[in-house]
């Protein structure tokens, strides 16, 4: 997972005049500022995994191939399992990267940092369906950002990736007085999710150490609890016998914590492209062997592609929206429903917008085309009100209209009322509809890939 210091979505960043962009961080200014910065990583104290390099085991002096060395995922973690604590300490490094983007009212630099553990061990309880999921895997990737204003380098935002995609991000903004240079940063048990700390209580408060910008804050998590609301209950406080890192040489650093090196984003990346492993060589050493299906449901095999080194600075983005995550609402859906007298096949689209009020439900309009068993064709537009309740599911009120006729010669209007559950990228959807005379069903079940 990624910890990211970041700007928030609603200005806007003026990129499009390449004459107008402000000069690019030498590499030097780039060091200083991220030295400067540098968060400090406040771990539970029975975390078993901390910031490295991938090819950490590629440090022993052998003339054995860096194939053989990197090993397997499951060799390299048993490997970093068996590191004392102190020998894990002088692994750790942290990968960072900053650059400057024009924002109204100020310009701004941005601060990334990226963290690499070698496992996530992490398990997350449903609420609507009492079961836990086991979301572990190989690679594990996490950022923060961190904004500064360009004129005096005063942190304004720090933004914390928690589960992206999944949840959203915890962010804090600073007002004009008060903000440190270093921010303290709670490490989520296992999954390594980050929150702010900015009281030093050793415990993520809502509001007082930040929030996400939408209904649900994530906060940390140390137990699976998935509900949309949020307690303090749900994580262990950080107290005295935390895991603490900071960056090295840094002059506030306590007696008795462990220190961080930090090195640029892209010697990381250098340094995997030149071992130039063969496609399958890459594969066997970063990747476990997980079913297709198993995938689709959501469980992930390590991804060499995005789960290794850090994804590439999107520079052309006029903002940065991770206050709010209305993009994995927004997508295609390919599956099967019993809408109709007889099974079908869908493809549809589906946009979403959410919006960060409380108690105000978020917007969705989704349009399917149906294919029935019998080749009958149908077309579906529903206007939904949405509201989560946990991290996978939420519920549906609104209005449908289905019609057999692309002119609407036929059709009829329906209330809806349903309930959806994430699963990875499927989605298992079930509704109670009005009965009407084409579809002849007050019950909608669909099993679809949203993507």
């Amino acid at each position: 997972m990624l910890i990211l210091l970041g700007v928030y979505a609603s200005p806007s960043f003026a990129q499009s005049d390449p004459s107008k962009l402000p000069p690019e961080l030498t590499l030097a200014e780039q060091a200083r500022l991220a030295k400067r910065f540098a968060p400090v990583l406040v771990f539970h104290p029975d975390e078993k995994y901390f910031p490295c390099s991938p090819l950490f085991s590629l440090t022993q002096n052998t003339s054995e191939s860096a194939a053989t060395l990197l090993g397997t995922p499951e060799s390299r973690t048993a490997r970093y399992e068996a590191l004392t604590i102190s020998e894990k300490a002088k692994l750790a490094t942290v990968y960072y990267r900053a650059y400057r983007l024009t924002r109204t009212p100020y310009e701004a630099i941005v601060l990334e940092y990226w963290f690499y553990y070698v496992q996530d061990r992490y398990r997350v309880r449903g609420n609507l369906l009492p079961f836990w999921f086991d979301g572990s895997h190989p690679n594990d990737m996490e950022h923060i950002r961190v904004v500064l204003r360009a004129s005096d380098n005063t942190v304004t935002e720090v933004t914390a990736s928690a589960h992206e995609g999944r949840a959203p991000s915890n962010r804090y903004r600073f007002t004009d007085e008060g903000a440190p240079d270093r921010t303290r940063i709670l490490v989520e048990h296992g999954s390594h999710a980050n929150a702010a700390d900015i009281n030093q209580d050793g415990l993520f408060t809502p509001h007082v150490d930040g929030d996400s910008g939408y209904k649900m804050i994530w906060g940390l998590r140390d137990k699976g609890i998935s509900w949309i609301r949020y307690s303090t209950s749900y994580m262990t406080p950080r107290a005295e016998e935390a895991l603490v890192f900071s960056p090295a040489d840094s002059t506030e650093a306590a007696p008795g914590t462990y220190s961080y090196q930090l090195e640029p984003e892209n010697k990381i990346s250098l340094d995997v492209k030149n071992l130039k492993l063969t496609e399958d060589e890459r594969k066997t050493a970063f990747q476990t062997n997980v079913s297709w299906f198993t995938r689709l449901m959501g469980r992930s095999n390590g991804n060499a592609d995005r789960l290794v080194t850090p994804p590439k600075a999107d520079l052309k983005r006029k903002t940065f929206d991770t206050g709010k995550f209305s993009g994995t609402e927004r997508g295609f859906l390919a599956g099967i429903t019993n809408l109709m007298p007889k099974a079908g096949f869908f493809l549809g689209g589906r946009y979403s917008f959410q919006n960060g009020y409380k108690f105000l439900p978020d917007l969705m309009f989704e349009a399917d085309g149906i294919v029935n068993t019998d080749g009958k064709g149908y077309l579906t537009t529903d206007a939904m009100l949405t509201y989560p309740i946990d991290a996978t599911t939420k519920f549906m009120f609104g209005t449908g209209v289905v019609t057999d006729s692309i002119t609407y010669k036929q059709y009829q209007t329906d209330w809806i009322a349903a309930a959806e559950v994430r699963l990875g990228r499927m989605r298992i959807y079930a509704a109670s509809r009005s009965w009407g005379p084409i579809t002849k069903s007050a019950v909608d079940f669909r099993m679809s890939y949203f993507f």
